[in-house]
């Protein structure tokens, strides 16, 4: 009975060194396999993480690559529109010396066009004071035409006095010669009277003388009266021949005085009718001057304000020219800013790229052991197999935990003989080598 219990004792303790050493092992062995484990984790960690830099340093290069263009794009844009302001600049500043050369131009056309009105208007002003003074020299000339003509009215009415004395004296001469030469012959026909008569009484006594009587002698002193009847009868003949012809020269005198009286009236209503159609030409011409002087001032009135008007107008069309100018310029200066390009505005940064998660990993779990080795309860005499059981699953569950396999616990998995050859690994037990 000794011997028994201390060859089960002895069992025992072998049983127990033997799972203390197994336990050691299969400890040591897991400690290698997780440790294992966490290498090959660890590396492929480190692979995993080496191929999520590449791919994050690729894109982060794509994404430079594309901010680079995106920046040189926004530069491209920036310097043309640089280049857009600074040409819109120098267009508005020709636009303004353009403006300005054409405002210079229009308003030197306006100037000009008023200096030219205002030597029109001058002009005008001119040409009328030039109509009043030729309007005053002949008004003037009509006066001094007057003048001129009562002077000469004056001279002819003296002339005609005088022409009229003249004649009267002429006529009275005339007639004093006309009784003169009348009485010359009548003086002569008197003599010639007395030298007939004598004559006749001289030969009448002579005839006497001679003695002769009777017939004869009548007849002789009747020749002698006739003859001297007839010198007597011409010589009163021509007394009267003489007073006829006085009387039809006094007539004619008196005609003629008539004549000219009549001729001297007729020179005074020829006078007066000059002197009045002179004085009505004179007025005429003078209504001629007026009206010429007055028809200027309304045609210089009509000029002025023709050109008033045409100041008028060429102001206005001033102030239009000034504001086609300005809507030139408006409109040179939109198509100036219709060129200028639109500021550029920088195209929105793309999302930095994400970086790339690594792979979740299981967390390895650490080796469970199982409890230690212990004594088996003594199995003399069959007092105890419950705990020779439990010893033995307990080193089953600890070579299960160990391996990471399971194993079916059958009584005779684990021998006294199996334990003493020791096993070689978990693959091995599971494979039913034992």
């Amino acid at each position: 009975m000794a011997d028994q219990n201390q060859l089960d004792q002895n069992r025992r303790n072998y049983n127990l060194d033997k799972a203390n050493s197994l336990y050691a092992f299969n400890k040591a062995k897991s400690d290698v396999t997780f440790a294992n484990q966490q290498t090959a984790q660890y590396i492929s960690t480190l692979n995993e993480q080496t191929q999520v830099n590449i791919r994050n340093q690729e894109n982060m290069i794509a994404w430079q690559e594309k901010e680079n263009m995106r920046l040189y794009s926004y530069e491209l844009e920036a310097q043309a529109y640089e280049a857009s302001v600074d040409t819109y600049s120098r267009q508005l500043g020709f636009n303004n010396i353009a403006h300005k050369i054409a405002l210079n131009d229009t308003a030197r056309a306006y100037e000009d066009t008023l200096t030219s009105l205002g030597f029109q208007d001058r002009d005008l002003l001119l040409k009328y004071y030039e109509g009043g003074q030729t309007a005053a020299y002949e008004t003037k000339g009509l006066g001094e035409k007057l003048k001129q003509a009562e002077a000469a009215q004056e001279l002819q009415i003296k002339g005609v006095k005088l022409n009229k004395e003249v004649a009267e004296s002429e006529a009275a001469l005339r007639k004093v010669g006309l009784r003169q030469e009348l009485d010359a012959t009548r003086a002569k026909a008197a003599f010639r009277t007395q030298d007939l008569r004598k004559e006749y009484i001289e030969k009448e006594g002579a005839q006497r003388n001679l003695g002769q009587a009777g017939r004869s002698a009548r007849k002789s002193i009747q020749a002698l009266l006739a003859a001297h009847g007839s010198t007597q009868a011409a010589i009163v003949d021509s007394i009267t021949r003489a007073d006829a012809r006085e009387e039809l020269d006094f007539r004619q005198i008196s005609q003629s005085l008539l004549n000219t009286y009549k001729q001297s009236n007729l020179k005074y209503e020829e006078i007066a009718q000059t002197m009045v159609d002179t004085v009505n030409q004179t007025k005429y011409q003078q209504q001629g001057i007026d009206l010429k002087f007055k028809q200027l001032g309304l045609r210089t009135e009509f000029g002025r304000e023709q050109v008033q008007a045409s100041r008028d107008s060429a102001g206005r069309q001033y102030d239009a020219d000034r504001q086609r100018q300005h809507l030139s310029k408006y409109q040179a200066d939109i198509n100036a800013y219709g060129n200028l390009r639109p500021k550029p505005n920088a195209p929105p940064q793309a999302a930095l790229p994400l970086e790339l998660p690594l792979s979740t990993r299981q967390t390895l779990v650490k080796p469970q052991y199982g409890p230690k080795p212990e004594m088996e309860p003594d199995m003399v005499e069959g007092k105890n197999w419950m705990g020779q059981i439990v010893t033995t699953a307990a080193l089953a569950g600890a070579a299960v935990v160990t391996g990471g396999a399971s194993m079916p616990l059958t009584s005779g998995a684990f021998t006294s003989a199996a334990i003493s050859q020791g096993a070689g690994t978990t693959s091995e037990w599971l494979s039913g080598g034992y």
